[in-house]
């Protein structure tokens, strides 16, 4: 579906006519958007206490998780479930990129991950 051409709704609820009745660059950009607020938390979170690794399932567009794994350092586990499979060539090569980036960092790390306690 061309970028600007409004999408049909998928869903019944207020956020799926809402979302339905935007075009889609809107939608997208949104969803973009929102990493601010999730970054936010988990940066907020992050600095409360200590974590090993951060578990989170894919969206499209969501980036926060792996942004804060970086700025803390630590490992992202991303779960990725069958529908977005669909997405093709793309997200193909993303799974590939971050699982041998994860394995690269946890065979640089000796096999296992530690804070050096």
């Amino acid at each position: 579906m061309p970028l600007g051409v409004p999408r049909e709704p998928t869903k019944s609820s207020a956020i799926g006519r809402v979302k339905g009745a935007m075009p889609r660059v809107l939608v997208e950009l949104a969803q973009l958007a929102y990493n601010v607020r999730s970054l936010w938390q988990l940066i907020v979170t992050l600095r409360r206490r200590r974590y090993d690794f951060i578990y989170e399932r894919y969206a499209l567009y969501n980036i926060a998780g792996l942004i804060a794994a970086r700025m803390f350092g630590l490992v992202l586990i991303l779960e990725v479930n069958t529908p977005y499979a669909r997405h093709g060539e793309i997200l193909r090569l993303a799974i590939c990129t971050v699982g041998a980036r994860a394995r690269a960092l946890y065979l640089s790390q000796g096999g296992r991950h530690h804070h050096g306690d």
